[in-house]
Protein backbone atom coordinates (compact mmCIF):
# COMPACT_ATOMS: atom_id res chain seq x y z
CA UNK A 1 0.00 0.00 0.00
CA UNK A 2 1.24 3.31 -0.80
CA UNK A 3 2.10 5.75 1.64
CA UNK A 4 -0.65 8.01 0.89
CA UNK A 5 -2.98 5.40 0.87
CA UNK A 6 -1.74 4.17 4.52
CA UNK A 7 -2.04 8.09 5.79
CA UNK A 8 -5.63 8.23 4.40
CA UNK A 9 -6.73 4.66 5.93
CA UNK A 10 -5.33 5.17 9.06
CA UNK A 11 -7.13 9.25 9.19
CA UNK A 12 -10.27 7.49 8.79
CA UNK A 13 -9.98 4.77 10.99
CA UNK A 14 -9.05 6.80 13.51
CA UNK A 15 -11.90 9.46 13.20
CA UNK A 16 -14.23 6.66 13.34
CA UNK A 17 -12.99 5.27 16.49
CA UNK A 18 -13.22 8.76 17.80
CA UNK A 19 -16.35 10.05 16.46
CA UNK A 20 -17.67 7.19 18.06
CA UNK A 21 -16.16 7.72 21.15
CA UNK A 22 -17.21 11.18 21.25
CA UNK A 23 -20.85 10.62 20.44
CA UNK A 24 -21.20 8.11 23.76
CA UNK A 25 -20.24 10.12 25.81
CA UNK A 26 -22.09 13.55 25.11
CA UNK A 27 -25.09 11.20 24.91
CA UNK A 28 -24.36 9.72 28.05
CA UNK A 29 -22.67 12.47 30.22
CA UNK A 30 -24.54 15.68 31.23
CA UNK A 31 -21.87 18.05 29.72
CA UNK A 32 -23.17 21.03 31.93
CA UNK A 33 -22.47 19.52 35.32
CA UNK A 34 -19.16 18.30 34.14
CA UNK A 35 -18.49 22.15 33.52
CA UNK A 36 -19.59 22.79 36.90
CA UNK A 37 -16.97 20.55 38.28
CA UNK A 38 -13.85 22.14 36.32
CA UNK A 39 -15.22 25.78 38.39
CA UNK A 40 -14.06 23.82 41.74
CA UNK A 41 -9.90 23.43 39.88
CA UNK A 42 -7.46 24.56 42.75
CA UNK A 43 -4.98 26.42 40.81
CA UNK A 44 -2.44 26.11 43.23
CA UNK A 45 -2.89 22.54 43.56
CA UNK A 46 -1.39 22.37 39.84
CA UNK A 47 1.86 22.37 41.33
CA UNK A 48 1.43 18.99 42.36
CA UNK A 49 0.82 17.33 38.56
CA UNK A 50 3.69 19.71 37.24
CA UNK A 51 6.25 18.42 40.05
CA UNK A 52 4.97 14.62 39.01
CA UNK A 53 5.33 15.36 35.27
CA UNK A 54 8.52 17.21 35.29
CA UNK A 55 10.58 14.01 37.19
CA UNK A 56 8.51 12.05 34.69
CA UNK A 57 10.03 12.95 31.79
CA UNK A 58 13.50 11.42 31.33
CA UNK A 59 12.04 7.63 31.90
CA UNK A 60 10.18 7.34 28.73
CA UNK A 61 13.42 8.52 26.65
CA UNK A 62 15.63 6.61 29.24
CA UNK A 63 13.83 3.20 28.55
CA UNK A 64 13.79 3.41 25.03
CA UNK A 65 17.80 4.38 25.64
CA UNK A 66 18.82 1.25 27.49
CA UNK A 67 16.44 -0.93 24.77
CA UNK A 68 19.43 -0.73 22.06
CA UNK A 69 22.19 -2.73 22.13
CA UNK A 70 25.90 -1.48 22.78
CA UNK A 71 27.78 -0.69 20.64
CA UNK A 72 26.15 1.54 18.51
CA UNK A 73 23.47 2.68 21.15
CA UNK A 74 21.99 6.44 20.74
CA UNK A 75 22.94 9.46 23.19
CA UNK A 76 20.00 10.13 25.42
CA UNK A 77 19.38 13.20 23.86
CA UNK A 78 18.90 12.09 20.44
CA UNK A 79 16.64 9.75 21.75
CA UNK A 80 15.04 12.44 24.51
CA UNK A 81 14.36 14.46 21.55
CA UNK A 82 13.04 11.12 19.43
CA UNK A 83 10.19 10.79 21.86
CA UNK A 84 9.38 13.60 22.38
CA UNK A 85 9.01 14.61 18.86
CA UNK A 86 7.41 11.60 17.68
CA UNK A 87 4.56 12.66 21.20
CA UNK A 88 4.22 16.19 19.30
CA UNK A 89 3.34 14.54 15.94
CA UNK A 90 1.02 12.04 17.80
CA UNK A 91 -1.04 15.15 18.50
CA UNK A 92 -1.95 16.66 14.82
CA UNK A 93 -1.23 13.30 12.93
CA UNK A 94 -3.69 10.52 13.25
CA UNK A 95 -3.01 6.36 13.98
CA UNK A 96 -0.25 6.61 16.26
CA UNK A 97 1.56 7.91 13.41
CA UNK A 98 3.96 9.83 15.14
CA UNK A 99 6.14 6.44 16.75
CA UNK A 100 7.11 6.17 13.08
CA UNK A 101 8.33 9.73 12.90
CA UNK A 102 10.12 9.15 16.30
CA UNK A 103 11.92 6.03 14.35
CA UNK A 104 12.93 8.09 11.80
CA UNK A 105 14.50 10.86 13.92
CA UNK A 106 16.44 8.65 15.88
CA UNK A 107 17.90 7.32 12.58
CA UNK A 108 18.59 10.93 11.64
CA UNK A 109 20.02 11.98 14.37
CA UNK A 110 21.88 8.87 15.32
CA UNK A 111 23.02 7.99 11.56
CA UNK A 112 24.68 4.31 12.97
CA UNK A 113 21.00 3.39 14.37
CA UNK A 114 19.43 1.87 11.59
CA UNK A 115 15.14 2.46 11.20
CA UNK A 116 14.53 -1.40 11.73
CA UNK A 117 16.47 -1.13 14.39
CA UNK A 118 14.45 1.90 15.95
CA UNK A 119 11.01 -0.07 14.74
CA UNK A 120 12.33 -3.45 16.66
CA UNK A 121 13.28 -1.19 19.78
CA UNK A 122 9.95 0.73 19.61
CA UNK A 123 8.00 -2.92 19.38
CA UNK A 124 9.58 -4.37 22.30
CA UNK A 125 8.51 -1.10 23.86
CA UNK A 126 4.87 -1.37 23.09
CA UNK A 127 4.98 -5.09 24.39
CA UNK A 128 6.58 -3.84 27.51
CA UNK A 129 3.93 -1.42 28.05
CA UNK A 130 0.93 -3.30 27.72
CA UNK A 131 2.37 -6.86 29.55
CA UNK A 132 2.63 -4.21 32.64
CA UNK A 133 -0.57 -2.44 32.34
CA UNK A 134 -2.27 -6.46 32.08
CA UNK A 135 -0.44 -7.07 35.50
CA UNK A 136 -2.26 -4.01 36.95
CA UNK A 137 -5.69 -5.27 35.93
CA UNK A 138 -5.22 -8.31 36.92
CA UNK A 139 -4.18 -7.05 39.90
CA UNK A 140 -7.41 -4.66 40.15
CA UNK A 141 -9.90 -7.69 39.23
CA UNK A 142 -8.38 -9.34 42.48
CA UNK A 143 -9.79 -6.28 44.27
CA UNK A 144 -12.80 -5.83 42.92
CA UNK A 145 -15.61 -7.51 41.01
CA UNK A 146 -14.23 -6.49 37.49
CA UNK A 147 -17.51 -5.53 35.16
CA UNK A 148 -17.50 -7.83 31.78
CA UNK A 149 -16.24 -5.07 29.55
CA UNK A 150 -12.84 -4.48 32.10
CA UNK A 151 -12.25 -8.64 31.94
CA UNK A 152 -12.48 -8.76 28.12
CA UNK A 153 -10.58 -5.61 27.89
CA UNK A 154 -7.77 -7.80 29.54
CA UNK A 155 -8.68 -10.95 28.06
CA UNK A 156 -7.80 -9.30 24.31
CA UNK A 157 -5.00 -7.42 25.60
CA UNK A 158 -3.30 -10.17 27.44
CA UNK A 159 -3.92 -12.62 24.20
CA UNK A 160 -2.42 -9.55 22.09
CA UNK A 161 0.73 -8.18 23.97
CA UNK A 162 1.70 -11.97 25.27
CA UNK A 163 1.69 -13.36 21.87
CA UNK A 164 3.47 -10.41 20.71
CA UNK A 165 5.97 -11.00 22.74
CA UNK A 166 6.13 -14.42 21.93
CA UNK A 167 6.56 -13.79 18.54
CA UNK A 168 9.69 -11.11 19.04
CA UNK A 169 11.33 -13.80 20.74
CA UNK A 170 10.81 -16.08 18.01
CA UNK A 171 12.20 -13.40 15.14
CA UNK A 172 15.11 -12.98 17.00
CA UNK A 173 15.96 -16.40 17.40
CA UNK A 174 14.93 -17.16 13.68
CA UNK A 175 16.88 -14.21 12.66
CA UNK A 176 19.31 -16.81 9.91
CA UNK A 177 15.75 -18.45 8.68
CA UNK A 178 14.31 -15.34 7.60
CA UNK A 179 17.16 -14.34 6.18
CA UNK A 180 17.57 -17.40 3.97
CA UNK A 181 13.89 -16.86 3.31
CA UNK A 182 13.92 -13.37 2.59
CA UNK A 183 13.55 -13.48 -1.50
CA UNK A 184 10.27 -15.20 -0.75
CA UNK A 185 8.20 -12.47 0.66
CA UNK A 186 6.36 -10.18 -2.04
CA UNK A 187 8.08 -6.96 -1.41
CA UNK A 188 9.27 -4.38 -4.03
CA UNK A 189 12.60 -4.19 -2.54
CA UNK A 190 15.51 -5.67 -3.18
CA UNK A 191 16.66 -9.65 -1.60
CA UNK A 192 19.68 -8.37 -0.08
CA UNK A 193 18.29 -4.99 1.23
CA UNK A 194 15.42 -7.27 2.84
CA UNK A 195 17.99 -9.49 4.04
CA UNK A 196 19.73 -6.69 5.92
CA UNK A 197 17.01 -5.31 7.09
CA UNK A 198 15.33 -8.12 9.04
CA UNK A 199 18.73 -9.13 10.28
CA UNK A 200 18.86 -5.39 11.85
CA UNK A 201 15.49 -6.00 13.29
CA UNK A 202 16.15 -9.17 14.69
CA UNK A 203 19.41 -7.52 16.43
CA UNK A 204 17.18 -4.76 18.07
CA UNK A 205 15.24 -7.35 19.81
CA UNK A 206 18.59 -8.42 21.92
CA UNK A 207 17.41 -6.51 24.82
CA UNK A 208 14.33 -9.61 25.34
CA UNK A 209 16.96 -12.13 25.42
CA UNK A 210 18.75 -10.93 28.45
CA UNK A 211 16.93 -11.49 31.97
CA UNK A 212 19.14 -8.76 33.51
CA UNK A 213 18.14 -6.12 30.72
CA UNK A 214 14.93 -7.00 30.78
CA UNK A 215 14.75 -6.85 34.56
CA UNK A 216 15.71 -3.14 34.33
CA UNK A 217 13.64 -2.33 31.69
CA UNK A 218 10.46 -3.95 33.33
CA UNK A 219 11.46 -1.95 36.54
CA UNK A 220 11.68 1.60 34.48
CA UNK A 221 8.80 0.60 32.93
CA UNK A 222 6.90 0.16 36.51
CA UNK A 223 7.86 3.38 37.18
CA UNK A 224 6.49 5.09 33.86
CA UNK A 225 3.08 3.67 34.88
CA UNK A 226 3.49 4.60 38.50
CA UNK A 227 4.02 8.39 37.15
CA UNK A 228 1.06 8.15 35.22
CA UNK A 229 -0.93 6.86 38.01
CA UNK A 230 0.74 9.54 39.95
CA UNK A 231 -0.34 12.04 37.65
CA UNK A 232 -3.94 11.05 37.26
CA UNK A 233 -4.04 10.97 41.21
CA UNK A 234 -2.67 14.98 41.61
CA UNK A 235 -5.28 15.98 38.75
CA UNK A 236 -7.97 14.29 40.62
CA UNK A 237 -6.86 16.58 44.03
CA UNK A 238 -6.66 19.02 41.22
CA UNK A 239 -10.53 19.44 40.92
CA UNK A 240 -11.50 17.93 44.53
CA UNK A 241 -12.66 14.14 43.48
CA UNK A 242 -11.79 11.56 45.68
CA UNK A 243 -9.77 8.84 44.43
CA UNK A 244 -7.12 6.45 45.79
CA UNK A 245 -3.89 6.33 44.03
CA UNK A 246 -4.60 2.42 43.79
CA UNK A 247 -7.79 3.33 41.77
CA UNK A 248 -5.78 5.68 39.88
CA UNK A 249 -3.13 3.20 38.27
CA UNK A 250 -6.39 0.82 37.35
CA UNK A 251 -7.59 4.17 35.40
CA UNK A 252 -4.20 5.05 33.99
CA UNK A 253 -4.16 1.33 32.76
CA UNK A 254 -7.34 1.00 31.10
CA UNK A 255 -6.28 4.47 29.41
CA UNK A 256 -3.01 2.81 28.14
CA UNK A 257 -4.75 0.18 27.01
CA UNK A 258 -7.26 2.01 24.61
CA UNK A 259 -5.26 4.33 23.81
CA UNK A 260 -3.42 1.42 21.48
CA UNK A 261 -6.42 1.85 19.09
CA UNK A 262 -5.79 4.13 16.41
CA UNK A 263 -7.11 7.40 16.77
CA UNK A 264 -7.46 11.09 15.81
CA UNK A 265 -4.58 13.76 15.93
CA UNK A 266 -4.04 13.96 19.89
CA UNK A 267 -6.00 10.85 20.39
CA UNK A 268 -9.40 13.28 20.72
CA UNK A 269 -12.27 11.32 21.70
CA UNK A 270 -10.36 7.91 22.46
CA UNK A 271 -8.83 9.57 25.37
CA UNK A 272 -11.67 11.13 27.29
CA UNK A 273 -13.96 7.26 26.71
CA UNK A 274 -11.47 5.18 27.92
CA UNK A 275 -10.79 7.72 30.60
CA UNK A 276 -14.24 8.02 32.09
CA UNK A 277 -14.65 4.04 32.10
CA UNK A 278 -11.58 3.77 34.18
CA UNK A 279 -12.78 6.16 36.53
CA UNK A 280 -15.89 4.88 36.21
CA UNK A 281 -14.82 1.64 37.77
CA UNK A 282 -14.70 3.38 41.05
CA UNK A 283 -17.88 5.32 41.69
CA UNK A 284 -16.28 8.34 40.28
CA UNK A 285 -19.44 10.56 38.63
CA UNK A 286 -20.02 10.15 34.88
CA UNK A 287 -19.87 14.44 34.41
CA UNK A 288 -16.94 14.17 37.05
CA UNK A 289 -15.09 11.64 35.25
CA UNK A 290 -15.34 13.59 31.91
CA UNK A 291 -14.25 16.38 33.68
CA UNK A 292 -11.19 15.19 34.95
CA UNK A 293 -10.66 12.94 31.32
CA UNK A 294 -10.56 16.64 29.92
CA UNK A 295 -7.95 18.18 31.95
CA UNK A 296 -5.64 15.28 32.13
CA UNK A 297 -6.03 15.61 27.87
CA UNK A 298 -5.19 18.94 28.31
CA UNK A 299 -2.53 18.59 30.43
CA UNK A 300 -1.05 16.06 28.39
CA UNK A 301 -1.36 17.94 24.87
CA UNK A 302 -0.19 20.97 26.16
CA UNK A 303 3.34 19.44 28.05
CA UNK A 304 3.75 16.95 24.89
CA UNK A 305 3.84 19.84 22.47
CA UNK A 306 5.98 22.18 24.93
CA UNK A 307 8.27 20.01 24.97
CA UNK A 308 8.09 18.92 21.61
CA UNK A 309 8.64 22.50 20.43
CA UNK A 310 11.41 22.70 22.61
CA UNK A 311 13.46 19.28 21.19
CA UNK A 312 12.51 20.92 17.76
CA UNK A 313 14.22 23.91 18.61
CA UNK A 314 17.04 21.95 20.60
CA UNK A 315 17.48 20.34 17.35
CA UNK A 316 17.66 22.73 15.16
CA UNK A 317 14.82 21.27 12.99
CA UNK A 318 11.54 22.34 11.44
CA UNK A 319 7.94 21.55 11.49
CA UNK A 320 9.04 20.46 7.33
CA UNK A 321 11.07 18.12 8.80
CA UNK A 322 9.49 16.21 11.42
CA UNK A 323 6.39 15.88 9.16
CA UNK A 324 7.92 15.49 6.16
CA UNK A 325 9.44 12.50 7.54
CA UNK A 326 6.63 10.34 7.63
CA UNK A 327 7.22 9.64 3.76
CA UNK A 328 10.02 7.17 5.03
CA UNK A 329 7.28 4.82 6.36
CA UNK A 330 7.93 1.75 4.56
CA UNK A 331 11.50 2.14 4.04
CA UNK A 332 14.11 0.32 5.59
CA UNK A 333 17.33 1.55 5.43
Amino acid sequence: MKNGNRRRWRLVLGGFFSLGALWFLFTHVKISEALQTLSRLDAWMLLAPLTVTVLAFPLRPWRWQLIFSQPGRPEFWPCFRAVYLGNLANNVLPGRAGDLVRCAIVKQEHPSTSLSTALAALGVEKVLDGLTLILVLAGTCLVITPPPWLTQLGLVSGVVFVAGFLALVWVRHRAVWFQARAGRIPTPLPTSMLSGALLRFASGLDAITSSKRLAVLALVTLAIWAGAAALLWTLTLVLRIPLTLPAAATAAAVLGLGLAIPAAPGFVGTYEFFAVAGLRLFEVGAESALALALVMHAWVLVTTTFIGCASLAAGRLTWADVFGITHTEGRLP
